[in-house]
């Protein structure tokens, strides 16, 4: 095969390099729901501008600038990864975003919440309570896609819900819920991490873990995208808005106010709205 048409390496953010998979690419594009004709277009495009190698940020800037030309609510699917890290600085709208998810599974959930351990007082990013199930949830937010949480963070989480467990959970008291420890992250698991979770019963959930229960999976799945998201709002919005606790996309739509407060005008909250309403499918 001559030089020119070998697959290209696409180098990834820790530096390894690894062969172009048009699949890979072509799957996520798809599920940002862009039309066959787009990926099609947009996979051609990116394999002639790799001339060799790539990166996966040129990628991912390519391919979501090419989304947004066709339409913003394609780009903003693209982006939920990137987005749920725009959540930050502070692990809070994450905290609140994973309560948001588990209430739309039929759960009654509390943010922040202190539990009296055995030894010590914890505070628990999220309790998630429904008629059968008690769920013991931490947070781990991380500003940076390319983190991953280590196996530190189940060691950590698992040695405070023991703590808790040997209290009787607190003020959570009862015995006729089955109960569970959590630890879902916005970014990866490391190898280690995953396994000691698993050894150890913790219930993880991460960006893409595990299969068909992932992060991403869920946001789909209850159309619970993330504010941060939208490509008709800048970075002071999104950061204004988090901070209200406005922290899903599909919250805008009874709270146009904001958006006027914000300083947009009729047109550009008519244009935010409408990216709102593809984008989570309303």
């Amino acid at each position: 095969m001559p030089q020119d048409q070998k697959t290209p390496e696409v180098i990834k953010q820790d530096g390894k390099a690894v062969p172009f998979d048009k699949g890979k690419l072509r799957q996520s594009l798809k599920q940002a729901h862009a039309p066959d004709d787009v990926v099609a277009e947009i996979v051609t495009e990116i394999q002639k501008a790799s001339d060799g190698e790539i990166t996966t940020s040129t990628i991912y800037q390519l391919a979501y600038k090419k989304l947004k030309e066709h339409r913003k609510a394609y780009a903003a699917q693209y982006s939920l990864r990137e987005s749920l890290a725009d959540l930050g600085p502070t692990g809070y709208p994450f905290e609140s975003f994973v309560a948001r998810i588990f209430a739309a599974k039929g759960f009654d959930t509390e943010v922040g919440v202190i539990v009296q351990g055995s030894c010590i007082d914890h505070e628990v990013d999220v309790v998630a309570i429904n008629e059968d199930r008690l769920a013991f949830v931490e947070a781990k937010f991380h500003n940076e896609r390319s983190i991953k949480s280590s196996v530190q963070t189940p060691l950590y989480v698992r040695a405070r819900f023991d703590d808790i467990a040997k209290n009787n959970h607190g003020r959570f008291a009862d015995g006729e819920r089955d109960v569970a420890y959590w630890v879902v992250t916005n970014t990866k698991f490391s190898d280690q991490a995953k396994d000691y979770g698993e050894c150890t019963g913790l219930e993880m959930i991460g960006w893409d873990y595990p299969d068909d229960q992932s992060l991403e999976d869920l946001i789909t799945e209850t159309s619970l995208q993330p504010v941060t998201a939208l490509t008709t709002l800048n970075n002071s919005h999104k950061q204004e808005l988090t901070k209200q606790d406005v922290v899903l996309c599909k919250n805008l739509r009874n709270q146009e106010d904001k958006l006027k407060a914000l300083g947009f005008t009729d047109e550009q909250v008519t244009e935010v709205m409408d990216e709102v309403n593809h984008l989570c499918h309303v």
